[in-house]
C-alpha cells in the first residue's frame, strides 16, 4: 500500500544529495563519491546538465532519481535519460519507487521531452517494465573511456 505522506520534489539541496548518492554507491559495492566528484556533479546539477528528484516520507529524503537530457535523432527532440535510482532499503515498498518515476516523466511530458530512457541490469528489468519502461529499445552497451 503506498504512503500518502510521500511528496517528491527536485532536490536542491547538496549535502542530502550527497548523502544519498554515497548510500547508493555503498549499496551497489562501490567506493563513496570523492570531494572531487562531487564538485563536479554540483556543477552538473548546476549546468542543468543532470536534475535530481528526491522523495520525502513525513518529511525527511528517503530516496532520488535523476534525469538527465540528451537529444532524440528519431524524435528530433529532446529525450532524457533515467539514473542514480535509488531508495534506503527500510523505506523500500511504501511507494517511493513509483513516486519518483511519475515525477521525472511528467517533468519530461511538462518539458517537451520525446521519451524518458532507463539502461538496466537484467534482473531488473521486470521492475522497470512494472513502472512504466515497457518499451524495449534493444541493448543498452558503454564503452569505458
Amino acid at each position: 500500500m503506498e504512503n500518502l505522506n510521500i511528496t517528491v520534489e527536485i532536490l536542491k539541496n547538496m549535502d542530502e544529495l550527497w548523502q544519498l548518492e554515497n548510500a547508493f554507491l555503498k549499496e551497489v559495492g562501490e567506493e563513496e563519491m570523492t570531494l572531487e566528484h562531487f564538485r563536479q556533479l554540483a556543477e552538473a546539477v548546476a549546468a542543468e546538465k543532470i536534475l535530481f528528484f528526491g522523495a520525502r516520507k513525513s518529511g525527511r529524503l528517503i530516496g532520488m532519481c535523476s534525469v538527465s537530457p540528451c537529444f532524440s535523432t528519431f524524435a528530433c527532440k529532446a529525450c532524457g535519460v533515467f539514473d542514480d535510482f535509488f531508495i534506503y532499503p527500510e523505506d523500500r515498498g511504501c511507494g517511493a519507487a513509483r513516486q519518483l518515476v511519475n515525477a521525472a516523466r511528467e517533468w519530461c511530458k511538462a518539458n517537451d521531452y520525446a521519451s524518458l530512457l532507463v539502461g538496466c541490469s537484467y534482473p531488473d528489468t521486470a521492475m522497470y517494465q512494472s513502472l512504466g519502461f515497457d518499451t524495449e529499445l534493444g541493448v543498452m552497451l558503454a564503452a569505458n573511456l
